[in-house]
């Protein structure tokens, strides 16, 4: 799953423990595949400077990774790309930023 989520995104968000050896191999196969990797252990970490609009923003996360981290993180994800697309609504049609689309693979 991950090497296909690789090949489609842009950037990959990998979740997970710092010193998980799962969430490691998660983010050495979806870099070798050609995604921008970006592992977080929670929300806190991630930065909008990572992401670009009109990017696919890929989603996995190692095994032990609880489910409300992930959550927290797809929230943050979707809120980047709530507010990236009301900046482009009230752009002139020459200005507007492509909306962020998000793919994910557990």
């Amino acid at each position: 799953a991950a090497e296909n989520l690789a090949r489609i995104a842009d950037v990959v968000v990998v979740v997970g423990g710092a010193n998980s050896n799962n969430t490691r191999e998660l983010a050495q196969t979806c870099r070798q595949f050609g995604a921008r990797v970006h592992q977080v252990v929670s929300p806190a970490e991630l930065r909008e400077e990572w992401f670009r609009p009109g990017e696919i923003v890929g989603l996995t996360a190692g095994t032990s990774t609880p489910p409300v981290t992930i959550l927290g993180v797809e929230r943050w994800l979707q809120s980047l790309s709530a507010r990236w697309t009301t900046a482009a609504e009230s752009a002139p049609a020459s200005h507007r930023i492509p909306e962020l689309a998000s793919a994910t693979a557990s």
